[in-house]
């Protein structure tokens, strides 16, 4: 990560369409960023992790994230 063969890689896999999956990671840069590049729709990133609050407030106004969340707990709520 980021490069986006990993999550190419991951797609195939998973056999899903990049707009209909879902990135969860810490780390701006590696996780949504990478993401971002082979169009996943969802791209969540969780506090706590590696990532300090201005470089998870960064990714969401570039785009690479699409939610910010506080813990893991709160992700099915944005899935629904």
């Amino acid at each position: 990560k980021p490069h986006p063969d990993i999550f190419r890689y991951a797609l195939r896999m998973a056999s899903v369409a990049p707009e209909e999956a879902v990135m969860v990671g810490d780390k701006p840069f590696n996780d949504a960023m990478g993401a971002q590049q082979v169009g996943i729709g969802r791209r969540i990133l969780t506090r706590g992790g590696s990532g300090t609050d201005a470089e998870l407030q960064q990714a969401l106004e570039t785009g690479w994230a699409t939610s910010v969340v506080d813990h893991p707990g709160q992700i099915l709520a944005l899935l629904n």
